[in-house]
């Protein structure tokens, strides 16, 4: 039996552990009965470090660009591009995630785009700044169609990102390519070019798709790494189906059809963020106590000399009555 769909992970020395531990948890949960695994890599000499393996892309000369930080989006369309016409489906996740269960993968795909909704929250204080120029960014790739204008009003001042499973139908791919001008942009994609929000931006435009807000509050999408106390999951937010998310917010969003854990590199540098962070906020509450413990001191200090003062005037003024 051929397989419909293909999932593309890009990679690199440094997260070859995470790649391959991905290769695990994919055949432990026998994914590979419905999906194959590609693994795209910057040259030949990455390729081979990686060791044996049946699917692997590697990026052309031309393509490796590391100096606007977007080369882990260029490896992403690259192979999309290379594989177009192949597969039904194409689920294109970052090496630092990890299956979890088995799941019906093509039922998934299908829902996804049947239902034609992407899910988004609001995200808060200074992290909304940076928040807008990635979307800016992506959005600007579509300045040339005729309802560019009401990209605004239709994603409702919410971010998307890791609140939706990055899958891309091949039926769309050759119009999605069409509309970013792909052998113009794909060398000049930057770090803020996001592969799927750019895509999620063309169904949108193009298939119609609707935003969903998720009445969550938080400083990152609704997926990722979140601790609580630091964002706000009403009841309703629960009811969608996520698809992924991160280790740490499993205990929020799992459901029968979850099976993919992202950021799982970022599992002890979040602990550490919480950790600084608590450490931050003990030292304001000692040097709050602090102060107030001068304040009390110097009250007590003040009211002593008050205290011999008023003794002074008194023992004065019982001599004058004398």
């Amino acid at each position: 039996m051929v397989n419909k769909i293909a999932f593309i992970i890009p990679t690199y020395p440094p997260h070859f552990n995470y790649a391959k531990n991905f290769l695990d948890t994919f055949r432990k949960n026998y994914l590979n009965l419905q999906a194959d695994l590609f693994f795209i890599f910057s040259d030949e000499s990455e390729a081979q470090e990686f060791g044996e393996y049946e699917y692997k892309i590697i990026l052309p000369d031309e393509l490796r660009i590391f100096e606007n930080g977007g080369i882990i989006n260029i490896k992403k369309f690259f192979a999309l591009k290379s594989l177009q016409n192949q597969y039904d489906y194409y689920i294109v996740l970052d090496s630092e995630s990890e299956i979890i269960k088995n799941v019906d993968l093509y039922s998934i795909c299908n829902s996804i785009y049947e239902t034609k909704k992407l899910y988004g929250n609001t995200v808060w204080n200074f992290e909304h700044i940076g928040m807008c120029k990635i979307r800016e960014q992506c959005k600007s790739h579509f300045k040339s169609n005729e309802n560019f204008s009401t990209l605004a009003e239709k994603e409702k001042d919410l971010y998307l990102w890791f609140s939706n499973l990055p899958v891309y139908k091949n039926e769309f791919l050759q119009d999605f390519f069409v509309s970013i001008d792909f052998n113009n942009s794909i060398s000049t994609l930057t770090g803020l070019d996001f592969d799927h929000y750019i895509y999620m931006y063309y169904l949108i435009l193009y298939q119609n798709f609707k935003v969903v807000d998720l009445k969550m509050h938080g400083y990152l999408g609704a997926g990722e790494n979140m601790p609580e106390g630091y964002c706000y999951i009403p009841a309703n937010a629960l009811k969608h189906d996520f698809y992924m998310c991160a280790k740490q917010s499993l205990h929020l969003w799992n459901n029968k059809n979850l099976f993919v854990v992202i950021q799982i590199d970022r599992i002890l540098a979040r602990l550490f963020w919480i950790i600084g962070n608590a450490l931050s906020d003990l030292t304001i509450q000692y040097h709050n106590l602090e102060e107030r413990v001068r304040n009390l001191e110097n009250k007590e200090i003040e009211t002593k000399q008050k205290s011999k003062l008023y003794k002074f005037f008194h023992m004065y003024a019982l001599r004058g009555k004398k």
